[in-house]
C-alpha cells in the first residue's frame, strides 16, 4: 500500500493515473514508455479518483466516494490494483482521516496493490498508519523550494521516500492569483492555529484610509482589543457605551 503525500501542484494526482494506465498497457501488450519494469499479473483495477456529480443520483460528492470505497472493498483480491486519490476529504477532517485509515488497513490485509494520494498528514503524525509495518510505504512528489520568497516552488515530479511535511496550500493560492492581503491573512490564522492561539480579527481601524470616523476607529480598537466581554468591568463597559454615543 504506497501512501502518497505532497503538494496540491506536485503531480500525485497525475503519478496514479499513470500507474493504472501503464498496467493496462502492459496488459494488452503495448509498449510503455520506460528503460524497465516489474508488472506482475493484474486480474482488475479499481479506482476511486472522481465523481460526478447529477440530480439523476441522489447522492452527495462524499457519498458517491464512499460507494466507490465499499465497491473496491468487497471486490479487491491479491491481485487487484487500486487508485485511490484524496478519497475522505469530502468530509470532516477527523472523520475523512479514520475512513481512509480504516479502508487502508482493510486493503493491506487483503494484499492487494494499492496507490493512495492524501493531504491528510495526520494519519501518520498521529501514528495511524506506520511506514514499513501492515504494508504501509510512504512516497511523496519532491518540489524544489526556492531561497527567495519572490519565487514559486517547482515541482519536480519526482517521487521520493518519505512523508511530506506540508501540503503547501497557501503557496498554491499564490501561485493561483490569490490577492497577497487575503494570502497573509490566511497565513496569519494558519500561525495562530499551529501555536494554539487565539485567531485575532482583521485590524481595519488601523488603516486610515478607512471610511470610519475617528470615534467608530476608536470604539471599535477598544472593541477588539478585548479578548472577552464577557470579563470585561463596568468601567469597561461604560467607557464603551459613551465612545457608541459619541459615534
Amino acid at each position: 500500500v504506497n501512501v502518497v503525500t505532497g503538494p496540491n501542484f506536485s503531480g500525485k494526482s497525475c503519478y496514479a493515473r499513470q500507474v493504472g494506465v501503464l498496467v493496462y498497457m502492459a496488459h494488452i501488450g503495448c509498449f510503455i514508455p520506460c528503460d524497465r519494469a516489474r508488472i506482475t499479473i493484474t486480474d482488475q483495477i479499481l479506482a476511486r479518483i472522481s465523481s460526478v456529480e447529477t440530480c439523476a443520483v441522489p447522492q452527495s460528492s462524499f457519498q458517491q466516494d464512499l460507494t466507490q470505497m465499499a465497491t473496491i472493498l468487497r471486490r479487491s483480491t491479491p491481485r487487484t490494483l487500486v487508485l485511490s486519490d484524496e478519497f475522505g476529504k469530502g468530509t470532516s477532517p477527523s472523520s475523512g482521516i479514520a475512513v481512509l485509515t480504516s479502508a487502508l488497513k482493510k486493503l493491506s490485509s487483503i494484499k492487494c496493490k494499492v496507490v493512495c494520494t492524501t493531504h491528510f498528514l495526520e494519519v501518520f503524525s498521529l501514528g495511524l498508519l506506520k511506514d514499513g509495518q501492515d504494508g504501509i510505504k510512504t512516497l511523496q512528489m519532491a518540489v524544489h523550494i526556492p531561497s527567495s520568497d519572490q519565487d514559486n516552488p517547482v515541482p519536480l515530479f519526482k517521487l521520493e521516500e518519505g512523508v511530506a511535511s506540508s501540503s503547501a496550500g497557501l503557496v498554491c493560492a499564490k501561485m493561483a492569483g490569490v490577492k497577497r492581503s487575503v494570502v497573509g491573512r490566511a497565513n496569519e490564522i494558519l500561525g495562530a492555529l499551529k501555536d494554539g492561539k487565539a485567531v485575532r480579527p482583521i485590524a481595519i481601524m488601523n488603516n486610515d484610509n478607512h471610511v470610519l470616523q475617528p470615534e467608530s476607529k476608536a470604539a471599535l480598537r477598544m472593541f477588539l482589543g478585548n479578548d472577552s466581554w464577557l470579563n470585561a468591568t463596568n468601567e469597561q463597559v461604560d467607557a464603551l457605551q459613551d465612545m457608541i454615543v459619541r459615534m
